[in-house]
């Protein structure tokens, strides 16, 4: 269907990722009485959570604009991809503390998300960011990968489509 269809490719990714902010939107509008509900008292800072948010899409979306040509040409891929992100998920401080020491703690700041998930956190629930540093690392890193993920999908796309066409 790709290859009989005269679109450009970079719209399903748009499409996606509007729909990815617009489902974190509706979970922003859920979090932030609930967390009044519970009795935190989040400060100014809680209006940069939304940026945080954006920065976690825009990762996802970096790591899947790599991914991308490479799952099309190997189903395997994408059946490894879920794997890959459970065990990254229990690797970030999502549902328990940050360790505060020892292999685990080095294994948690290896993980990108770690940053970024801690700031929002903190942000959210009126305390003060410490893991900036490593968030403006991984944003740079994440612009970086945005690039050369969206260089990789236009030059790949055309390819991948004729190929699977044929």
């Amino acid at each position: 269907m790709l290859a009989k269809l005269n679109f450009p490719r970079e719209s399903l990714i748009v499409a996606g990722f509007w729909k990815l902010l617009f489902g974190a939107g509706i979970k922003l509008l859920v979090l932030v009485p609930a967390l009044l509900l519970l009795g935190v008292q989040p400060d100014w800072r809680i209006v940069l959570v939304p940026l945080v948010m954006l920065a976690i899409v825009l990762l996802g979306l970096a790591v899947g604009l790599l991914l991308t040509p490479v799952g099309m040409l190997y189903g395997d891929v994408a059946r490894a991809l879920p794997l890959a992100t459970q065990l990254l998920m229990y690797l970030t401080p999502v549902v328990f503390a940050m360790p505060s020491g020892g292999v685990m703690e080095r294994l948690f700041m290896l993980n990108p998300m770690t940053s970024l998930v801690l700031t929002a956190r903190a942000w959210a629930t009126g305390m003060e960011a410490t893991m900036l540093v490593p968030m403006a690392w991984v944003l740079a890193v994440t612009v970086i990968m945005l690039l050369l993920g969206w260089l990789a999908y236009r030059i790949t796309m055309p390819v991948i489509v004729e190929r699977m066409s044929s």
